[in-house]
C-alpha cells in the first residue's frame, strides 16, 4: 500500500515492490479461477508503481488466453501509464487528482 503513506515509498527497495505484486498476482489469478465465466474481476491498489499496477496486469492478460482486459468506464481520474493495456485502466494521481494514488483495472474471465 505504497500509495496509503507515500513517505514508505521512500523506504521500500526495488526488491519489496517485486515481492508485493507477485504476492498481488497470486490474489488476482485466485480471484480469476473463482469468478464464473464472462465474469468481470476489478483490480483496484492504492499504490503507484507501475510494477504492481500495468505490469502486473500485462503479465497476467499475456500469460492466460483466457483473460480479457476492458476499460474501467471509469470518466474521472487518468489513463495509465505503461504498457499495451495503459488505455483501459484508470489512474488517480496525488499530485494531479489532489487524492491518494489509486490504479484500477477491469478484468474479464472468458473461458
Amino acid at each position: 500500500a505504497l500509495g496509503v503513506r507515500p513517505k514508505l515509498y521512500d523506504k521500500k527497495s526495488y526488491r519489496d515492490i517485486v515481492i508485493a505484486s507477485r504476492y498481488q498476482e497470486q490474489f488476482l489469478r485466485t480471484a480469476l479461477t473463482i469468478v464464473r465465466p464472462m465474469g468481470i474481476v476489478v483490480y483496484s491498489t492504492c499504490t503507484v508503481t507501475i510494477e504492481e499496477n500495468e505490469e502486473l496486469i500485462e503479465r497476467l492478460a499475456d500469460s492466460n488466453p483466457c483473460i480479457e482486459i476492458v476499460d474501467t468506464g471509469i470518466k474521472r481520474g487518468s489513463r495509465g501509464v505503461y504498457g499495451k493495456y495503459r488505455d483501459l485502466h484508470t489512474r488517480f494521481h496525488p499530485h494531479i487528482h489532489d487524492t491518494t494514488g489509486y490504479f484500477i483495472a477491469k478484468l474479464r474471465r472468458k473461458c
